[in-house]
């Protein structure tokens, strides 16, 4: 029996950001282990019930570079999938050209546990020679780390012609949020036209869960820095440190949409037109 995915839609809406994975994959030494499974087809029906046609998943920072469960996900659904590899100069042309074939369309750079003193430095010799075949391979880099630590990173990448996402708002400090001066500087890069903003997990964002106070505040500031089109929305789902949440499930997640985007033009450029074209669907 052929298993493969055959559905291809149009795109209608692209939920930008979620996870898949096994829990008894989960690296050992890691900070936090996740708590239950979270299957590519438990995350299929999500999309269904939502009306979303397509999905990003984002190599979640406990599976370090162990892919597996990424490629077969796209490799089952790749009409419906593109996925967002955690790779870096160390990584064989042979597994990134695996990751290519099956679907992925940029890397990661997990650095929100890291201190400003421990950052890549991505303008050294080894990372513009591995961002320089990220951008051959017309690949975007996807930033997760505080808001604090961005102005350092993005002008190197912005340097080598490449499109960067920035993760979960950015990551203002919670006690700040859109009050953060970082969060200022997060704004300014929207004039260089080379950087998305994802809309997600508000709640990393806030002193309080699930950070809907942040959300009101911060969506119109992106909405007017950025335009609708340099902005993305993810579910963040399964939500790894809050699995059992209930704050946090999905059907919760998704009904913030119509109330962060109230207009039609900005939630197409939000949802659809925007991703399509930069995850190539």
């Amino acid at each position: 029996m052929n298993t493969t995915s055959t559905y291809a839609p149009s795109v209608t809406a692209v939920d930008s950001h979620a996870h898949v994975f096994h829990c008894a994959d989960a690296a050992v030494d890691h900070e936090y282990t996740p708590t239950a499974d979270a299957t590519v087809e438990t995350y299929l029906k999500h999309l269904d019930t939502h009306g979303f046609s397509h999905g990003v998943l984002a190599q979640p920072s406990f599976l370090g570079e162990d892919h597996s469960r990424l490629l077969h996900a796209l490799r089952r659904h790749p009409a419906r999938l593109r996925g967002i590899a955690a790779i870096g100069p160390d990584t064989a042309a042979h597994a990134m050209e695996e990751l290519v074939a099956a679907g992925v369309v940029g890397t990661r750079l997990n650095l929100i546990s890291r201190s400003r003193d421990a950052l890549p430095d991505l303008s050294s010799a080894r990372w513009r020679a591995f961002l320089r075949v990220a951008a051959h391979r017309n690949w975007h880099v996807q930033v997760h780390c505080r808001a604090q630590a961005l102005p350092a990173l993005l002008p190197p990448l912005l340097d080598q012609g490449l499109r960067v996402v920035v993760d979960h708002f950015g990551r203002p400090a919670p006690g700040l949020g859109v009050t953060d001066p970082a969060f200022g500087e997060l704004l300014a890069f929207g004039a260089t036209r080379q950087v998305w903003v994802k809309l997600s997990a508000a709640y990393r964002c806030d002193e309080t869960m699930p950070g809907d106070g942040f959300a009101a505040a911060a969506v119109p500031m992106l909405l007017d820095a950025y335009g609708p089109d340099r902005l993305l929305w993810g579910s963040d789902w399964p939500h790894t440190r809050f699995q059992h949440d209930p704050r946090l499930n999905y059907d919760v997640v998704a009904a913030r949409v119509p109330r962060w985007l109230r207009h039609i033009e900005a939630r197409d450029g939000v949802l659809r037109s925007g991703p399509a074209r930069l995850f190539r669907l």
